[in-house]
């Protein structure tokens, strides 16, 4: 799965979109983009938040999130996909859990 194979998520917020992908060096991403108009009257233009999980830790979560078996890529990102509606429900999860992740905002998205 390469990072051009984004699987959107079901829900969040009016004015946005949420996926969840692979980078080709094989950390795990949860992405929000938000093209709401509250986003551009704050900031000018559309806006994006990421969190991505080390791939080291892609284990981790794949068992806290109830994975068995082996954790392949795509069983991760279907576990991902079941589990959260949007990037801020998956962010919530990972601080409630104490995952580490590393942040990242985009004010030119």
């Amino acid at each position: 799965m390469s990072e051009r194979e984004r699987v959107k998520l079901r829900g969040g917020p009016e004015g946005s979109v949420s996926w969840v992908y692979l980078t080709e060096g094989g950390d795990l991403v949860v992405e929000c983009f938000d093209y709401s108009e509250e986003a551009n009257d704050h900031f000018g233009n559309d806006v994006a938040f990421l969190v991505t999980v080390a791939a080291t830790d892609k284990a981790r979560v794949f068992e806290r999130l109830g994975g068995e078996g082996m954790c392949s890529d795509a069983a991760l990102v279907a576990l991902v996909e079941a589990r959260f509606a949007s990037y801020f429900e998956a962010r919530r999860w990972l601080d409630d859990e104490g995952v580490q992740y590393q942040h990242e905002f985009d004010a030119w998205a």
